[in-house]
Parts: structure tokens; sequence; C-alpha cells
């Protein structure tokens, strides 16, 4: 699955048709609430989940949903 949030959304999804990827996508401008959701109910015991962003762009808003262990947002 791939998530990705923020102004460049469109540049983005116009490069990942040119692809061979055939996975699930999620691009929003902005980070929306059920797109943690969706995350979080996908994810099974050992998965991995990667988080690459800006802090403009809000990406950690992702890590909440995914529960991780010995993790604070920043103040």
């Amino acid at each position: 699955q791939i998530y990705f949030i923020g102004e460049d959304h469109l540049n983005f999804s116009e490069g990942l048709a040119n692809s061979n990827y055939t996975g699930e996508v999620f691009i929003k401008p902005q980070f929306e609430p059920s797109m943690g959701e969706k995350l979080k109910s996908s994810l099974h015991p050992h998965d991995i989940v990667v988080i690459k962003g800006s802090r403009g762009a809000g990406t950690e808003r992702f890590v909440e949903f995914c529960e991780p262990l010995h993790w604070s947002p920043k103040k």
C-alpha cells in the first residue's frame, strides 16, 4: 500500500500511474483520519511501516494509528 499526502499529490499520482505498481494507493492533498484508520486495519503482526515525509505535510499523524511502542509525538 502507498499513502501519499501533500501538495505534490497530483504529480505523485501521475508518476505512479507510469509505474508498474499494482497495489492499493491512497493519495490526498491533506491527511484524513480515514487514511490512518485504513492503514491501521491493514496491519498484521510483524509488519513494517515506513513513514517518510515532512512536518509540514503532517505525515507523523499516521504513526499514532499504528500504535507503536515507546513513541510519543513531538511537542
